[in-house]
């Protein structure tokens, strides 16, 4: 009897379609909800470390002033996105991560600027970047690339 009430009172297909629709509708909130960032810099932020270097910036550890959360910070200098033609891909990636909540995938925490930078302020996920993994340990064993497909979240203590 209890089989046929969850039957009856669970419908797999209606409940995962109410799900997507909400998490969709969330998803378009956001996007739709885009508002310029404010000329704050990292003022909220104590600075502790560089994390890494790339083709338009730089990457900090940073800590909340008022919290003990530490973020990755990506600081992009305005006048080299203006001259490499980055300020729409910028832009992209801005709002992307601000509308984006999903397990696994990385989001906005903040974002801010000054006279000279941009900064993103990101989760900061200790591990290094996926690209490392996979130049470092190429050609992937199959079980490694399997459970990175299924679980990126657990792919350090497994494999590599």
């Amino acid at each position: 009897m209890s089989s046929q009430h969850l039957r009856t009172t669970f419908n797999s297909k209606e409940d995962y379609t109410t799900i997507l629709d909400s998490l969709k509708q969330e998803f378009e909130q956001r996007w739709q909800a885009q508002e310029p960032s404010p000329y704050t810099n990292l003022e909220s932020y104590v600075q502790r470390a560089v994390l890494g270097n790339g083709s338009f910036g730089t990457v900090l550890l940073v800590r909340e002033k008022k919290g003990k959360n530490y973020y990755a910070a990506k600081m992009m200098n305005k006048e080299d996105l203006v001259r490499l033609k980055q300020v729409n891909h910028v832009h992209n990636e801005k709002t992307v991560l601000n509308s984006v909540r999903f397990p696994f995938l990385v989001h906005l925490i903040d974002a801010t600027k000054d006279f000279d930078y941009l900064y993103l302020v990101l989760p900061f996920i200790n591990g290094g970047e996926l690209f490392t993994y996979h130049r470092n340990f190429s050609p992937m064993h199959q079980e490694c690339g399997s459970l990175m497909r299924s679980s990126p979240a657990s792919m350090g203590s497994r494999c590599c």
